[in-house]
């Protein structure tokens, strides 16, 4: 606790003594506020021990309202919004470490409305990336019971608005090392997986996969996308275990599989075109299980999927269903998927009622391929 008023000491001086003007750069008590004093709280905020963890999350908030209206990225000024002094209760920094859970839930889901309902971010890349992320990450991997799990959900999806507006390169570090870390957690699978899904869906790079075009960046984000991150999601697309005989089984990801299809749509199109029939073939490969329960799984999947897909890669799903599943058993299997997806086109996809525009629609092109499927 004096450790603790010391340090608050030590950062109002800081702040009286830092100039406002563009001289506070050559200022020592400035550059020490932001070479040492930062540094050390980003190393706090980082720590898996949660009671020293608040105390440093803290010391942030003092610094936040100690440098409100500083122009430096380092010294979150910019998180002086959070701090609510007139009601507690709507302070972020206080709800994110309070004791009650359902007030720590609170306070991440109003920084995720926050920054949801503004199309640019208020806040610096150095805050997000040093500040809020560390905060919305830890509930992830330090859950420990049943009663958490909204706290988790709520931290899940503020970690997704949070990459939104990342950099390239804290996007890409955030992102693999989520993938790391998945075989080092098992008890936090799920999370992990619903983690990375929230990521992916986050994703708003330009990108360009030939030599022309575009910038440099563009291109260095293909290659990381095409070396790395897709092959090391698409080895967590199926689920491996051994079962009670000995015998491996898999199952299907379908969480994975659909936040895989919607980042290759942000990609141009003839990479996703190139893409998308591995993503089929996999959910194919899951209808073949002789578990009725997985089936059902990797149906649903498919139907979402035909759902997102334009209608004029409809035929490439049936042409796939009709080589995958055709003999004995897969028959039928086959027949009940194509009902589902006929279904759940039927409830998204509306006639216009124009005779023109029913000439030469995708999915009329499709009926005779249907119909030799049933």
């Amino acid at each position: 606790r004096a450790a603790n008023k010391a340090l608050k000491a030590l950062i109002t001086t800081c702040a009286e003594q830092s100039p406002s003007e563009p001289d506070a750069v050559r200022n020592p008590w400035f550059k020490m506020a932001e070479a040492t004093l930062v540094h050390s709280l980003k190393m706090g905020i980082s720590t898996k021990d949660s009671t020293v963890r608040r105390s440093f999350v803290m010391l942030v908030s003092f610094v936040a309202s100690s440098f409100n209206g500083c122009a430096s990225e380092r010294l979150f000024g910019d998180l002086r919004c959070l701090v609510r002094e007139d009601d507690q209760e709507l302070d972020f920094f206080l709800n994110v470490t309070h004791v009650q859970l359902h007030r720590r839930t609170r306070g991440l889901g109003r920084l995720r409305k926050m920054l949801s309902s503004d199309d640019q971010c208020n806040f610096f890349d150095q805050s997000l990336s040093n500040v809020l992320l560390p905060l919305a990450l830890h509930p992830i991997y330090e859950c420990k019971s049943k009663a958490e799990e909204p706290f988790v959900i709520e931290a899940i999806a503020t970690v997704g608005i949070i990459a939104k507006h990342l950099k390239w390169s804290k996007y890409n570090s955030t992102l693999q090392s989520v993938l790391a870390n998945l075989p080092r957690y098992p008890d936090q699978e799920r999370f992990l997986i619903a983690l990375v899904c929230a990521i992916l869906d986050a994703f708003h790079f330009s990108v360009e996969t030939g030599d022309s075009g575009t910038q440099s960046q563009g291109n260095g984000v293909w290659r990381t996308l095409n070396n790395r991150i897709i092959p090391k999601v698409d080895s967590y697309l199926v689920k491996e275990k051994v079962d009670h005989r000995g015998n491996r089984v898999t199952s299907l990801r379908p969480s994975i599989v659909l936040a895989l299809m919607k980042l290759f749509q942000k990609l141009p199109v003839r990479t996703f075109e190139v893409k998308l029939p591995k993503l089929i073939a996999t959910i194919c490969n899951a209808l073949k299980s002789k578990d009725s329960n997985k089936r059902d799984v990797a149906r649903e999947t498919m139907s979402k999927m035909a759902v997102s897909l334009e209608l004029k890669y409809l035929p490439m799903i049936l042409s796939e269903l009709a080589v995958s599943l055709s003999e004995g058993y897969k028959l039928h299997v086959r027949s009940a998927t194509l009902h589902s997806i006929v279904v759940a086109l039927s409830k998204t996809h509306r006639s216009t009622g124009s005779t023109c525009a029913l000439q030469d629609l995708p999915y009329d092109r499709c009926i005779p391929a249907m119909l030799d499927l049933i």
